[in-house]
């Protein structure tokens, strides 16, 4: 039972990690001014959803690369290394993104978004072309990989909109 939980828990990290970043978001933000309010939501939901997520999916899939295969409906091939180079890429500017500006934050967004919706992209056709409904590759990670994007997007503009009134 305890191994279920953990599995479905590491199944979803990337959307734990988006509500533990809006959560923390809110309350560092909640008692201060609606620009750093917005600030605080962007960096804390860009740190823990692209940041923290990415290295957590360098490490699943570089160190359990049977694991991250089979979950995705693939046969274990040495893809998994490069996907798994790209997370920790950009895990370590989502981590780095919560001190530095918001053009450094922009950047981050920009390159996590390019490679999360391309997978969407890819996700959705082994959908189609393969009929893989595989976990990782049909389940909460399709939507993560759209939803993080345009949540980090949407509170990044917000932030730099404030920004400019502070």
């Amino acid at each position: 039972m305890i191994g279920a939980i953990a599995a479905g828990f590491l199944g979803a990290f990337p959307l734990w990690m988006l509500l533990l970043g809006l959560l923390i978001g809110y309350l560092r933000g909640r008692e201060t001014h609606r620009g750093r309010s917005a600030q605080f939501l962007a960096s804390e939901t860009i740190f823990w959803a692209i940041g923290i997520s990415g290295i957590w999916g360098f490490i699943f899939h570089v160190f359990f690369q049977p694991d991250a295969a089979r979950s995705i409906g693939w046969a274990p091939g040495g893809f998994e290394y490069e996907v798994g180079f790209a997370n920790l890429a950009f895990g370590v500017l989502g981590v780095m993104s919560r001190w530095r500006t918001l053009e450094f934050a922009w950047a981050t967004v920009i390159g996590s978004s390019i490679f999360l919706l391309l997978a969407a992209v890819n996700h959705v056709a082994q959908i189609i072309a393969a009929h893989n409904v595989a976990p990782g590759n049909a389940g909460v990670i399709l939507w993560t990989d759209i939803f993080i994007p345009i949540i980090a997007i949407l509170l990044l503009s917000r932030a730099q909109r404030y920004a400019r009134t502070l």
